[in-house]
């Protein structure tokens, strides 16, 4: 709906969600999340490593860091399997929620101060 106001024009919108698609969204948010952190410190552990210069208290916390980032990313790998798994018992439709026109959607809505509405159909 819109309202002219003065030759412009104001955007009033109201979205109702659902709450099995607040739950579904914020899920899959968490979880690609996780991913992405756990590649980002892999990289980041990876640069530390190259960085190192063979000191070996830095080449060993280059390969901490590689390691629980790599743990975090299969602990991620994991929860995704298993809330898919409870999501189809419970009904949630979890896998439908992870693409990325959702997620360039609600980053534009987030940057743009809020001004759209995001819609997740």
């Amino acid at each position: 709906m819109a309202l002219n106001v003065i030759g412009s024009s104001l955007n009033i919108a109201t979205p109702i969600y659902d709450p099995i698609q607040l739950i579904n969204m914020g899920v899959a948010l968490a979880l690609i999340l996780a991913g992405f952190l756990s590649l980002v410190y892999v990289l980041i552990g990876g640069f530390k490593f190259i960085i190192s210069g063979g000191d070996e208290s830095k080449t060993q916390e280059a390969m901490n860091t590689i390691r629980y980032a790599l743990i975090g990313l299969v602990v991620t790998i994991f929860a995704f399997m298993i809330v898919t798994i409870v999501g189809r018992f419970f009904g949630f439709d979890l896998v439908g929620y992870i693409n990325f026109d959702m997620m360039s959607k609600i980053i534009k809505g987030i940057t743009s101060g809020g001004g759209n509405v995001i819609t997740l159909n």
